[in-house]
């Protein structure tokens, strides 16, 4: 599910839904995160980050 949704991330903000893709942007995790949040989970949305938003990767 994280990396559906981070696929999905990276492909808005690329204007790949329609929208105007922005020069850059920014993946942060918005009001942070509780403390039953696995460590590895997070590990994962930022591998996926690193992924997905790198030039050239395909979404």
């Amino acid at each position: 599910a994280i990396e559906r949704e981070v696929k999905r991330m990276c492909r808005a903000f690329r204007g790949g839904d329609g929208s105007a893709a922005p020069k850059a942007w920014i993946a942060n995790l918005g009001h942070g995160i509780t403390p039953g949040v696995d460590p590895e989970d997070l590990k994962w949305f930022f591998e996926c980050v690193h992924k997905y938003s790198a030039k050239g990767a395909v979404v």
